[in-house]
C-alpha cells in the first residue's frame, strides 16, 4: 500500500471530509464510494464542482488493484484544510514498481 498527500498552495476555507475527495466514476481500480459524477473534467482539463476534489488518473501500472483517496488528519479540522491524500494498493513484492499518476482539481466552496 503507497499513500501520497498531496498539499494545496493555499489552505482551503473549509476542511475537507471523505465524501469531499473523489475520483470520476469511469476511473478503474477505483473503490466504489471514491466515484463521483459529478467529476466531470478530464485529466487535460480538470475541474471540480464547488467543495470538492477531483482526482483524475491518467496513468497507473497494471499491478494497482484499487486506489482511494481522503482527506488528511480528521475530517472537517484546520489540518484537512492544507490537502488530501490518495492510497494505491498493489499486488507484487516491496520491490516491484507501483505507477498512477493523473491530475486533479479543487474548487472552494
Amino acid at each position: 500500500m503507497y499513500f501520497a498527500r498531496v498539499g494545496f498552495p493555499i489552505p482551503a476555507p473549509v476542511g475537507l471530509t471523505n465524501a469531499n475527495v473523489s475520483f470520476p466514476a469511469s476511473t478503474t481500480n477505483v473503490l466504489a464510494g471514491d466515484q463521483d459524477a459529478a467529476c466531470a473534467g478530464t485529466v487535460d482539463l480538470p475541474t471540480a464542482p464547488a467543495g470538492k476534489v477531483c482526482v483524475y488518473v491518467d496513468q497507473q501500472s497494471a499491478n494497482v488493484t484499487d486506489m482511494s483517496a481522503q482527506q488528511v488528519d480528521g475530517e472537517s479540522t484546520n489540518q484537512s484544510k492544507l490537502g488530501f491524500a490518495v492510497q494505491v494498493t498493489a499486488t507484487g513484492g516491496a520491490n516491484d514498481n507501483v505507477t498512477a499518476r493523473g491530475t486533479w482539481a479543487y474548487t472552494a466552496p
